[in-house]
């Protein structure tokens, strides 16, 4: 039954359409249609053919209504009816009740039951990858290497086995040696020199280096080729004039080596295609120049100490500042900071000393917060266009799956994943960065508006999501009805033409 006050209802919005020239017309063919036709009074003709005039319609007369409020009475009275005896109005209205809901109810289970848990899922794989992957900030790539001296480099017993090779030029062997490969636990043992405390500093000093350090240096200065024997590694050559440009700290590390190993290999004799005069030629050589290599490294350190030399050097490249630790620790502790080591890195400037520095920090300190801004707003471009890149590959990926439904869609339109990833492309296309922040909105729009959007997944479900924003202690189910009202109610709006 259409009540007389649900008819005097809609005569504001009749009144404003016909104030642009416009009626609103249920559309041929529709349910509406159908519903509109059966709600048309109906008039009773009397014997004397004048429309017979019901006990509420003489009510409606008597009480002054419009013309426009009568007919709504005739409305009311035409779709009035009884259980016993309903109208056809009712009639009709309760078969069509019947399939709507019957329609509603498949579409509401299986946008809960199929398509939710793929969006819901595909969300989930977004939250993770954006966890994993967040913009990362300039200081993130940016390192300070502490460097010092071994302590079996600062202790007299084994410097003074070094005093003999004071003032001495620093000459590279006449010829190299070829020899095996060892492992890294054969070339541990060689270093050692059989005094336990000196030995102790000396596997200590190892520790600290990388893995492969010793494989490195033997394979570039005592091996012509080869891989190391217990790891396959190859190694990285260091060659005589490489160590020149190294700083003092490293140099001394390659230096230290090369004593050790060389001294070794002067008291045991190695098996090589020399003869044996030769081999002691040769291998005093190697003792000679690793322990002068080793002297000036020391030497070129000790004058750091002296001017107070705080940056060794730096690689804009791998983004490193390497620092002298004696001289680190005070100036941290003096006020000092990474970032103004940081500026200099990036400002290219040839500040070394503390002194240099110090008389510049606010500079460099501030060219670092310059730097710090431009990269993040880098990174913020870069992982917007990485995001998108996952979403695809995502969204590529969950297609490689059809549920029964989408292979039933398939079979008709074989294009069908082709047709889905075009329209995922354009909507990647067009997003901003703040409008893939919401993961789950994000794999609502993929997934139940693209990948589904042969159905009204996604009025569903967006509406269901819009409930529970609008109200967040809001029930489930009261979410769903409300997001059912507006399904039906659009499905019924669409059956409405303005002529």
């Amino acid at each position: 039954m259409i009540k007389e006050s649900s008819f005097t209802g809609t005569l504001p919005v009749a009144s404003a359409l016909d104030s642009i020239g416009k009626v609103a017309v249920a559309k041929p063919g529709t349910v509406l249609s159908d519903l509109v036709t059966y709600s048309a009074p109906i008039e009773t003709m009397g014997e004397d053919g004048k429309p017979v005039i019901t006990t509420k319609e003489q009510e409606a007369i008597a009480a002054g209504q419009s013309d426009l409020e009568f007919i709504g009475w005739r409305v009311q009275y035409a779709t009035e009816g009884s259980l016993s005896d309903p109208t056809i109005h009712s009639r009709c209205m309760d078969a069509y009740i019947h399939d709507i809901a019957k329609a509603v109810t498949a579409h509401v289970a299986f946008a809960k039951n199929t398509v939710r848990p793929l969006v819901t899922e595909f969300a989930e794989a977004y939250q993770a990858y954006r966890a994993a992957f967040k913009p990362k900030e300039a200081a993130d790539s940016a390192n300070i290497r502490v460097l010092r001296l071994p302590s079996v480099l600062t202790d007299d017993s084994f410097l003074d086995t070094l005093t003999a090779y004071k003032g001495k030029p620093i000459l590279k062997p006449e010829t190299g040696f070829c020899l095996g490969a060892k492992s890294a636990e054969e070339l541990q043992q060689m270093i050692l020199i059989g005094h336990q405390r000196t030995d102790k500093m000396i596997s200590e000093w190892v520790s600290h280096l990388p893995e492969s350090f010793l494989f490195n240096v033997w394979t570039s200065f005592f091996c012509a080729t080869g891989t190391a024997a217990s790891t396959g590694e190859v190694p990285v050559a260091v060659n005589y004039e490489e160590i020149s440009r190294l700083n003092a700290f490293d140099k001394a590390d390659i230096a230290l080596a090369i004593t050790l190993i060389s001294r070794k290999l002067e008291d045991n004799v190695e098996s090589t295609d020399m003869s044996l005069e030769r081999y002691r030629t040769i291998a005093s050589q190697y003792v000679e120049y690793g322990r002068t290599l080793l002297l000036s490294a020391l030497e070129s350190v000790s004058l750091m100490l002296r001017v107070g030399t705080l940056i060794v050097d730096k690689n804009i490249k791998t983004m490193t500042v390497s620092v002298n630790a004696e001289v680190y620790k005070p100036w941290l502790e003096s006020g000092g900071t990474p970032e103004v080591l940081f500026g200099i890195l990036v400002d290219d400037a040839g500040a070394l000393s503390v002194t240099l520095i110090n008389d510049n920090k606010d500079k460099y300190a501030k060219r670092w917060d310059q730097y710090s801004s431009f990269y993040r707003n880098r990174e913020l471009g870069n992982s917007f266009n990485y995001a998108k890149n996952f979403l695809e590959q995502q969204f590529i990926g969950s297609m490689q799956t059809l549920t029964e439904s989408e292979q039933e869609i398939a079979a008709k339109q074989p294009n069908l994943i082709e047709a889905n990833v075009v329209k995922m492309r354009q909507y990647l296309e067009s997003v901003r960065p703040q409008d893939i922040e919401d993961s789950y909105d994000v794999a609502l729009q993929l997934v139940a508006k693209i990948r589904f959007g042969y159905t009204s997944s996604y009025q569903i479900l967006s509406d269901i999501v819009e409930a529970g924003k609008q109200n967040p202690n809001v029930d489930v189910r009261e979410a769903a009805l409300l997001a059912v009202i507006n399904y039906v109610s659009d499905f019924m709006a669409d059956q409405i033409a303005l002529n």
